[in-house]
């Protein structure tokens, strides 16, 4: 039967990638860390929202519940009546416990007055079985950070042996994590990707443009490797913080109208068009290649970009995104096309709206944008 299929519809299916077994390895790593990470998440979720049923005090003295001191204490505490009798002194020995050096004073003294503050109490029957719960709760998330530790040391094992490990780091914003899974899931086959528009399909951060007669619509793309593209959302997050090439062209297309997941898309397409130059000439990263002229037209700071951390679920993509070539070709804009002089062009926007949008100067006619991003005359707010 598949040997039929191959033989009436062998063009309609993609030969399996030629991965080595090093690299499918490290996606196994890779995916296992980030499901541990996930896990404990959600552990840490239901331990706040447990505890804020009968031992709101703990939520306050402990903002961060996933912490090793958090832990500790609530290990040994888990109910207030237990958390209550704790002196000054125990608290200080269970936050050297937990590997605390150096515990001020004034720290003790607040989880102190937080714990023998006056709260609302639960029967003490039902307390304790709470207690049972948080106890049970912290011990899962205690092996999980354990789990999560061990991943992260072998992968790292892993990927530095890999060939392409030091390409992959010479990149801004990719370390052990972030580069296992990139490398675990673009694979290591040289004939996988015959061009890094392709790569960039793949990982989802080229969109998707419908036309039909004067309609023309572009698309996020969905039928993607979804580790793959939040892998490479993080990549392009961390990439601004070590590039000034990447901030500035981030800056630019916040200023011209994009949102902030979707100038991240942007900037992650063209990251891993220079990836796939890199990968394709074996050179490493440069970023004077990359951005020649990133501090050319910077514009001013935005509130937006003063504040650009988000949580790690918020990944609601609403924008269309171009990518690079190369790494060796200058982001320069071009001359305007008479795509650029569209009166008007139909687009969807976050919220499912229809908006006039025209194409801006920055990307027109840009040699390092994809089919998909130079056919097109709109951008996607």
């Amino acid at each position: 039967m598949l040997a039929n299929l191959l033989r009436t519809d062998g063009d309609r299916h993609r030969p399996l990638p030629n991965d080595s077994h090093d690299v499918e390895a490290i996606a196994v790593l890779a995916r296992a860390h980030r499901d541990a990470i996930r896990t404990g998440q959600r552990d840490a979720n239901r331990l706040r929202s447990l505890l804020r049923e009968f031992f709101p005090a703990a939520v306050t003295a402990f903002p961060r519940l996933s912490t090793r001191s958090a832990l500790t204490i609530l290990a040994a505490a888990p109910t207030p009546a237990m958390a209550r009798g704790l002196s000054s002194d125990q608290i200080r020995q269970l936050l050297r416990a937990a590997g605390r050096v150096g515990v001020r004073t004034s720290e003790v003294e607040r989880l102190h007055q937080a714990f023998t503050a006056e709260q609302l109490h639960q029967p003490p029957a039902v307390e304790q079985a709470m207690g049972e719960a948080v106890r049970a709760i912290v011990t899962t998330l205690t092996a999980t950070q354990t789990a999560i530790a061990d991943l992260e040391t072998a992968l790292a094992a892993r990927f530095d042996n890999h060939p392409d490990a030091e390409i992959l780091r010479s990149l801004p914003g990719l370390g052990v994590v972030l580069g296992g899974r990139v490398l675990g899931e673009f694979g290591d086959d040289p004939t996988r990707f015959s061009d890094a528009a392709s790569r960039r399909r793949y990982a989802g951060t080229a969109p998707v443009t419908r036309a039909s007669g004067k309609s023309r619509v572009v698309l996020l793309r969905r039928a993607r490797n979804q580790r793959l593209a939040e892998a490479c959302r993080w990549w392009a997050f961390n990439a601004m913080q070590h590039s000034p090439g990447t901030m500035a062209y981030y800056r630019r297309r916040r200023a011209a109208g994009d949102t902030h997941e979707a100038a991240l898309r942007r900037l992650g397409s063209k990251l891993v068009g220079q990836l796939h130059h890199c990968l394709e000439h074996r050179e490493p990263y440069r970023e004077d290649i990359a951005w020649p002229n990133a501090a050319i037209d910077q514009p001013s700071q935005t509130p937006a970009d003063r504040g650009l951390s988000h949580h790690p679920d918020s990944r609601q993509p609403t924008g269309h995104s171009g990518g690079v070539k190369s790494c060796r070709q200058a982001d320069a804009p071009a001359s305007r096309s008479a795509l650029d002089t569209a009166a008007e062009t139909r687009m969807i926007t976050g919220a499912g709206r229809w908006r006039p949008a025209t194409r801006s100067a920055t990307d027109s006619g840009n040699p390092m944008c994809d089919r998909a991003c130079s056919s097109c005359s709109c951008v996607l707010i």
